[in-house]
Parts: C-alpha cells; structure tokens; sequence
C-alpha cells in the first residue's frame, strides 16, 4: 500500500497541469520539426500552453524554446512568438511582485551596457537602416525614432535575460526544469536541421582519385549558422553529462549520441576543440587529483575513435562523418601547405583577417574611443563605415567589445563574468552541488565560443553571460 501510494505520489508530482503544458509543448516542437512547413500553426498551437504557463512560475523555463526556435515559430513573417513571450514576461515580472536580489557581481556590466546604449547607440549613424526600409519600399522614420526604436529593443531584450537568468538559477526546481526543456528543444532543433535541410554546404574543389568534386554539407539545426549549432547543442551536452535529472544511463546514453551527432552534423571544428576542453574542465573539477589520468585514458579513447570511425566503411560513409573528416583535413591541409598560415587564415576559416582589420582599426581611433569604445557594431554590421569597407563583423566576442566598450568597459564585462565563475567554482567544491558544475560549463561555452563568434547583443547568447 505505501509503495503505491507512493508512486500515486510521484506521478502526482511529474504530471502537474503546467508540466502536462510543458509536455504539450515539447510534442508540438517535435511535431514542428518531423515538419517544418508547420511554422505557422505550431506556433498558434503552443500560444494557449504558453498563456496558461502565465499563471505559473515554468512559464519562465519557456526561454529555453524560443532560443532553439526563435526564427521558427512564427505568427506571421517577421512576427515571432518570442515577442509575445518577452511582452508577457515584464508584465508577469511586474504584476507578481516577485522580490529579486540582483546579482550585484554583474550589475557593473550592466552599467557599462546601459551607458554604451544611452550614449553611443542614441547617437548611431542610421544610413543603413534608412537603406533598408526604402529596398521595402517604405518611408523611413526620423534618425531619432531609428535609434530609440533601437536602444528600446537591446535593452528591453537584455533586460529580460538578465532578470531571467537570475531567477532560474536561484530556483533550483526551474533550473532543473529548464535544462528538461532545453535537451528537448535542442533534440528537436537537430531533427528539424536534417528535416528542413537547414545546411551550410561549400566545395572544397575535386579530388585528385575520382575527379569528383569533393563537397561539405554542415547542418545548422534550427540556426542560421552551424557555429551557433555546436555552442547550444554543447551546452544541451554538458546539461545531460552534470545534471542530476538525466542521471539514469537509459536516458543519458541515448541523449549524448543523440546530440554527439548533432554536433559532428554541424562539422564545426570550435564546436569539436570546445567539447574536448569542456570535458577536460569537467573532470577536472569533478575527480580533480584523479582527473589526470582519467584524462588521458580519455583522450586516447577520443582519438582510437576518431580513427576507428574513419577506417571502417561503414560509418566512414556515414555522410557527417564523412563531411566532418573532408573539413578536417581541409582544414589542416591548408594551414599546412601555405606558407603564411596567418595571412591565409586556414585553421581559422579566414577569421584571422577579421580580427587583424579591426584591431588596426581600434589601433588608429583616438584615446577616448579606445578607453570608453562607443562603435556601432552590432551583429548585423548596423555601422555603414564596416559595412560599406569590410563588409563583415569581427567574428570574435572580446575584440567586439573592445570596439564597443573600450578597454575600460570590456575590463569591467570581463572581470564580472571571471568573479561570478570563481563564486560559481567556490560553491561547488564546498557543496558538489551539480547546479554550480553545469552553471560553469555553461560560462565556459560562452566564454570559449567568445573567440570566434560575435556575441553583443544577441539576447540568446547574453542569456548564457548573465547565466
């Protein structure tokens, strides 16, 4: 009798009407994914889950969604579901009266991004953006308007993944929840690349045996870029690896191959290097003395399986196996046979001459643009001089701040997100508490990434810097 009132119990606790919503929601994902022309419709469809979740406090766990699917779930073109979410988040913050402690660690960055957007941002050249509206064939605003509408729409997002981010990870139930979630929705956002074809492909040239030309294909899984792929997919990893809630082998197995495929879908060589140094980040903290050896034997299973899955045929033709070693070898074979690795940028996709053009040009702007920064970079390349001159972004997080905060700004964003993960790597190893390991890993992701991928302000990866 008690063991079945006991189970009565734990169905009770896992079956809750805003967990059946959750549920409800993670089905219309996957259902959206098997196929992607439902854009429209799954997204109607998750709108009266999403308004009943209002009511409860998983509504927050909701962000987890829309960062693998913000471009998918739509109402109409240009009209994503995550605006209503955001708009129903403040209101459902504001209303609840819920009593916040700010992270007072971060709120230094926060400053440095409120001057950054009151200042610099008010005051940015909108010429692109004129540009923009008339090819729609629509009359463009004031500059003023152009530039509130912009400052409104940075800080109301990064607003919102700051307050966010501190309320889940101050909950111990939620987080849990949202990781729940986000495996989902990462499951779901590699199903939906291979379904809708979401790929990057390029050719590398013909080869030398067949005379056949020798292509890539990278899937991007719900991302408009496969870089962006292998950043969430590894933190949906690294939340499956730490996190107690997936601690059972029949559920934690499956969903690391799952998700190892994912990522070798998406043939990004930052993705690979980053897994292997979050891994050895992982064993560190959790067996420390033991982790050096523990280390190695993995490192050399790493590598025999890395050539075993080459040597034999049938998962060498396995076409993201064999797209991952094609990048791999065209990759290295390219650094290895030009003279100037640097100039021609082999090991780095061609990001080496990125970041040379824009730290010259940080080099020539005057002290107070170097100290206090104040370019409009943005991820979309807003400011015409770079438009019109380089024609792409930094493709790198630190030096990208260093155009927009300056040396000073990006010493203060630097120095609280090192201090929050000190505080982060204190708790753990007094508590060994896995919420504080999977915390770390998280920030490891974001600040590895940070080296070739822009990050300012896109909200979904400032949520992780916040986190």
């Amino acid at each position: 009798m008690q063991e079945r009132a006991a189970i009565k119990r734990s169905f009770a606790t896992v079956f809750t009407k805003a967990n059946i919503a959750l549920i409800y929601i993670i089905i219309m994902l996957f259902v959206r994914s098997i196929k992607p022309e439902l854009n429209v419709i799954a997204a109607f469809a998750i709108t009266p889950a999403m308004l009943y979740l209002l009511l409860h406090d998983e509504f927050y766990v909701l962000i987890a969604v829309f960062i693998f699917f913000y471009e998918q779930l739509i109402f109409a073109p240009g009209a994503p579901v995550f605006r209503i979410y955001s708009y129903l988040f403040f209101a459902k913050f504001i209303f609840s009266k819920r009593k916040i402690n700010f992270n007072l660690v971060l709120l230094p960055a926060v400053f440095v991004i409120i001057m950054y957007a009151s200042f610099a941002m008010m005051n940015a050249d909108v010429s692109t953006a004129v540009k923009a509206f008339i090819a729609r064939n629509q009359t463009p605003p004031s500059a003023l308007v152009i530039n509130l509408r912009l400052v409104f729409k940075t800080m109301a997002d990064l607003s919102f993944v700051f307050i966010i981010a501190y309320i889940l990870n101050n909950d111990k139930k939620l987080f849990n929840k949202l990781f729940i979630v986000f495996v989902a929705a990462a499951v779901c956002s590699g199903l939906y690349g291979f379904r809708a074809d979401n790929v990057f492909s390029y050719t590398l040239g013909y080869s030398a045996n067949t005379g056949a030309t020798v292509a890539v294909t990278r899937y991007m899984a719900s991302f408009n870029d496969p870089n962006y792929a292998g950043f969430f997919l590894n933190i949906a990893l690294f939340a499956v690896i730490t996190s107690s809630v997936f601690k059972k082998l029949y559920i934690k197995i499956p969903l690391m191959l799952v998700l190892y495929y994912y990522i070798i879908a998406s043939g990004s060589i930052t993705a690979l290097i980053g897994n292997a140094s979050a891994w050895v980040l992982y064993l560190a903290l959790r067996y420390r003395l033991k982790a050096i050896p523990i280390i190695a034997i993995v490192s050399i299973f790493g590598v025999l399986m890395y050539y075993t899955a080459t040597a034999i045929p049938i998962i060498k033709n396995i076409s993201v196996v064999s797209n991952l070693e094609q990048r791999l070898q065209n990759q290295f074979k390219d650094a290895l046979d030009t003279e100037d690795s640097a100039d021609s940028a082999a090991l780095t996709s061609g990001r080496t001459k990125n970041w040379k053009y824009y730290l010259d040009y940080f080099n020539k702007q005057d002290i107070f643009r170097k100290l206090f920064g104040g370019n409009i970079i943005l991820t979309s390349a807003l400011d015409p001089y770079f438009a019109e001159n380089n024609g792409s972004v930094p493709h790198q997080a630190y030096i990208n701040f260093l155009l927009i905060f300056g040396i000073v700004g990006t010493f203060f964003i630097i120095l609280c997100f090192v201090i929050k993960n000190i505080y982060y790597a204190v708790f753990y190893l007094k508590k060994k508490d896995e919420l504080y390991l999977t915390l770390i890993l998280c920030n490891f992701m974001w600040a590895f990434f940070g080296l070739s991928l822009d990050y300012f302000p896109d909200w979904k990866f400032m949520f992780f810097y916040f986190f």
